[in-house]
Order: structure tokens, then C-alpha cells, then sequence
């Protein structure tokens, strides 16, 4: 009798040991669910913050936005001027000759003399039909392309088209001298322009 006493005293203590270990496991449990739920402590934050921020300045630094918008508008220039070069070839075909310029660098085309008067000296960014339906301009405003025969605007078989690159000689395509004195492709500025092209028979 007295043995048996003891284990159901045993019995009952097992049973309630155990019933604690199981609602300290839930209580735990719990605790674990709501610091898994609140999100980051005040200091991760920070931390957080403070690492997104080198990233960007490092970011900023490698991407460098003024040089890639420089590169842009370098690469548009390019393109501008084999598009001329293009309509100067067509005009050349039908006149035998490459237009006349001005002292701006503007191309002279007389049959247009109606439109640009008083000799048909048409702006950048202006029509120039048949040939294109409008010349290109800088995509800079205080830039502009320049346009010029050769021998200084007495040779009607050759010519050179010039503009001024943002990135200078920093481009492997830009040239230290050219063939036209009075080149100028900055306004206020003489002697800025940096790349060309020419008609087959010369070099820029």
C-alpha cells in the first residue's frame, strides 16, 4: 500500500512536469513568433541605411552620370555627321559638285535661296529637302557643326564637317588639328573643333 501511494505521487508529479515543459516550450515558441514579426531592431536599421548609402556613392562614382550624358551626346554627334555626310554625297551626284559654305559653317545651297534667303545659307536644324528633311543639330545649344569646302571654301570636290566633343581627347577618335582655319564649333570660342569627317578624297 504504501509503495503504491508513492506511485501515484511519482505519476502525478511526471504528469505535472510535464505539462510545464510543454507550456514553457509554448511560451518560448511564442516569444520566438513575435521577435521573428517586429522587424528590424533600430540599429539594423542604421547599419542598413549606412551600407546602402557607400553603395550608392560607390555606384555614383564608377557610373559617373555628367561622363555617361558627355558620351551620349558625343555619340550623337557622330551620328549627325555621317547623316550630312550621306546628303552631301546625294547633293554631289545631282550638282557634280559639293555645296558652298559660309563664314559660320553653314552649308549654301542656292536652290534654297528662296527659303534662307538671301543665298540659301540654311541653319543647323533647318530642312534641307531633297536631301534631308532636316539637318541635324548639337545637342548642346551653344554648340554647332561646321561645314566647309576645301582650300578654304575654293575647292567645290572636297569637304570637311567638324564638331566639338564634350569629352575632348578623352575620345580615341579625337583630332588635335584640322584642315580648316577658321573653324568653330563652340560659339564665342575659335579653334574647338575636335572631330570631323571628310569627303573621300581628303582626311578631317
Amino acid at each position: 500500500m504504501h509503495i503504491f501511494g508513492e506511485g501515484k505521487l511519482w505519476k502525478s508529479f511526471c504528469e505535472g512536469f510535464s505539462k510545464k515543459r510543454v507550456k514553457c516550450n509554448e511560451i518560448v515558441n511564442k516569444e520566438e513568433r513575435a521577435r521573428s514579426t517586429q522587424g528590424f531592431t533600430l540599429i539594423e536599421l542604421v547599419t542598413i541605411i549606412a551600407i546602402i548609402g557607400i553603395l550608392a556613392t560607390v555606384l555614383t562614382i564608377i557610373i559617373n552620370p555628367a561622363t555617361q550624358i558627355q558620351k551620349a551626346h558625343d555619340a550623337q554627334r557622330k551620328s549627325d555627321l555621317k547623316q550630312v555626310q550621306q546628303a552631301l554625297e546625294l547633293y554631289y551626284q545631282d550638282n557634280g559638285q559639293y555645296p558652298a559654305n559660309d563664314s559660320s559653317g553653314h552649308i549654301v545651297d542656292p536652290n534654297q535661296a528662296t527659303t534662307y534667303p538671301p543665298n540659301g545659307s540654311i541653319p543647323w536644324g533647318q530642312s534641307w529637302k531633297p536631301y534631308m528633311a532636316q539637318l541635324p543639330s548639337d545637342p548642346s545649344p551653344n554648340h554647332h557643326y561646321f561645314y566647309a569646302l576645301g582650300s578654304n571654301g575654293s575647292d567645290n570636290q572636297t569637304y570637311y564637317l567638324y564638331t566639338s566633343l564634350e569629352r575632348g581627347f578623352n575620345d580615341p577618335q579625337a583630332i588635335i588639328e584640322h584642315q580648316v582655319s577658321t573653324c568653330s564649333c563652340v560659339t564665342g570660342c575659335s579653334s574647338q573643333c575636335n572631330y570631323g569627317v571628310s569627303s573621300s578624297n581628303a582626311s578631317p
